[in-house]
C-alpha cells in the first residue's frame, strides 16, 4: 500500500489547503502536457492525482487513515521471532476435523446427522435453512403453483 502522504510530501497531520498546494506543486511539476514523451512523469502524475483524489475528500481520507494504521500494526507484529508468531497463531481459535458436526451446525444452523435445527434457525419458521427459492424465483421470473 503506497503512502499518500510521502507521495505528495506533507505530513498526515496537513490540512487540506496544505494538501491541495502540495498537490498543485507536483501536478503542475509532473503533467504530462508539460513533460511530453515522459513516461516517469506521466506515472508520477497518476500516483500524485490518487494520491490527491483519497485524501482531499474527508470520508476516503480517515478510511485510507484507518487502513494504514492498520497496515503499520501489522508490519509491526510480523518482525517478531518464531515463538511470538506461533503463540499468535495459538490464540486463535483451531478448526477441529473431530469436531466437523458442530463446526456445520454453526456455520449453516442445523446439525446433518439429526436434522434438527438450532434455535436461532427454529425462530425463522423455515425448513430449510439455506433457502434459496426465493432468488431462483426471481431470476428465472418463474412462480410455484
Amino acid at each position: 500500500m503506497e503512502n499518500y502522504y510521502e507521495i505528495l510530501g506533507v505530513a498526515r497531520d496537513a490540512t487540506q489547503q496544505d494538501i491541495k498546494k502540495a498537490y498543485r506543486q507536483l501536478a503542475k511539476k509532473h503533467h504530462p502536457d508539460l513533460n511530453k514523451g515522459s513516461s516517469e512523469s506521466e506515472k508520477v502524475f497518476k500516483k500524485v492525482y490518487e494520491a490527491y483524489q483519497t485524501l482531499s475528500d474527508t470520508t476516503s481520507r480517515e478510511a485510507y487513515d484507518a487502513r494504514l494504521h492498520a497496515q503499520k500494526g501489522n508490519t509491526a507484529h510480523s518482525n517478531g521471532t518464531y515463538e511470538q508468531k506461533r503463540e499468535q497463531q495459538v490464540n486463535y481459535q483451531e478448526f477441529d476435523i473431530r469436531q466437523m458436526e458442530k463446526n456445520f451446525e454453526n456455520f449453516f444452523g442445523f446439525n446433518p446427522k439429526t436434522k434438527k435445527m438450532t434455535p436461532k434457525m427454529e425462530d425463522r419458521n423455515n425448513k430449510n435453512p439455506v433457502d434459496t427459492s426465493a432468488i431462483f424465483e426471481s431470476f428465472f421470473n418463474v412462480r410455484k403453483k
